[in-house]
């Protein structure tokens, strides 16, 4: 159960606390030569369009939009009862009220839609990602629906990664990749092998959330954190 809690915001953007969080890479069956040249997703800057900012998960805001934090004084603020995604001067989250965008500067409404009950928002393009029970695309602009993908009831780990035109979340340990414009299944990995200095192969499957930057999605499983192509 989310704990509900308040938005605090100044000026433009929302006052979050910033942080750097690394994460090793595992080596899968694919040889590391095989792997995507690196292309690294540019951080957020005053935006914060997922949970924990970037698709990388980092927690951090680049050079050059510090804030004196002991000068800050509260402009708005709005209970809700989830993540918070901020993106062109909208802030995407949810409320008792369903999934709300407000105006990043007053905190006013923009849109509202009260027939989703989900989790943590994620901005890509022109469309909101949400999980929860299901991944469900809202429309950027109204919050209409675009596509569901239901991904039954099986136990969630972590938060999904809008990124390299999809979605990448795991549920139940399994790895899944869905089609950002349609919500379907571009591939899924049930389980990741390693192998071991006694050359024996572990098998297990994925128990973190995912990850992405450097051209690759991250997962990772209680023998190591793996990096996959997004498109395979």
């Amino acid at each position: 159960m989310w704990k509900r809690r308040s938005v605090l915001a100044t000026g433009a953007a929302l006052s979050i606390g910033t942080g750097l969080a690394s994460m090793g890479v595992g080596a899968s069956e694919a040889d590391i030569g095989e792997l995507p040249d690196p292309d690294r997703n540019p951080g957020p800057n005053e935006d914060w369009p997922s949970y924990r900012g970037d698709p990388g998960h980092a927690r951090y805001i680049a050079d050059g939009h510090e804030f004196d934090g002991e000068s800050l004084e509260v402009a708005w603020s709005v209970d809700h009862d989830g993540s918070v995604a901020v993106a062109d001067d909208t802030v995407y989250t949810t409320t008792a009220d369903g999934v709300v965008a407000l105006d990043a500067a007053d905190g006013t409404l923009v849109w509202g839609n009260a027939d989703i009950d989900a989790g943590a928002p994620a901005v890509a393009g022109e469309t909101v990602y949400l999980d929860g029970g299901e991944i469900v695309a809202l429309d950027r602009d109204d919050g209409g629906v675009r596509w569901e993908s239901d991904l039954g009831p099986e136990e969630w780990t972590g938060s999904h990664t809008a990124a390299y035109d999809g979605v990448f979340v795991v549920v139940d340990g399994t790895l899944s990749a869905l089609e950002a414009d349609d919500g379907s299944v571009r591939w899924r990995k049930e389980s990741a092998v390693v192998e071991s200095g006694d050359g024996d192969e572990h098998e297990s499957g994925f128990i973190t959330g995912t990850a992405a930057a450097n051209g690759v999605v991250y997962a990772g499983t209680e023998t190591g954190t793996f990096a996959f192509d997004p498109a395979t």
